[in-house]
């Protein structure tokens, strides 16, 4: 299988260096990165990495494995993302 930034060069930028090709700009909310990208395009992103038909989890399990040997603060601070979407995604509560 091809490494997780070609496979995303290929997905979006027709094999050319895509800008967002590590994907911090939707899994690292601590980093610039995540900043460069509002909540809807960060969806936008994930969805069509998914109908690419790749494997969300697959593709975060590669992700953590690059931080975590390249740069392990990123990879341990990834799952705030998860939270973020979550909580994006989640209904609002009625005002009371």
């Amino acid at each position: 299988m091809a490494h997780l930034h070609d496979r995303m060069d290929k997905l979006f930028a027709n094999g050319r260096n895509w800008h967002h090709r590590t994907l911090r700009t939707v899994f690292d909310p601590l980093g610039n990165e995540w900043n460069e990208t509002t909540m809807a395009q960060k969806i936008d992103i994930l969805k069509k990495i998914v109908a690419s038909g790749e494997n969300l989890q697959i593709v975060y399990m590669e992700y953590l494995k690059f931080y975590k040997k390249e740069k392990p603060h990123v990879a341990n601070d990834a799952w705030q993302s998860l939270i973020i979407y979550v909580e994006a995604l989640l209904p609002e509560k009625d005002a009371k």
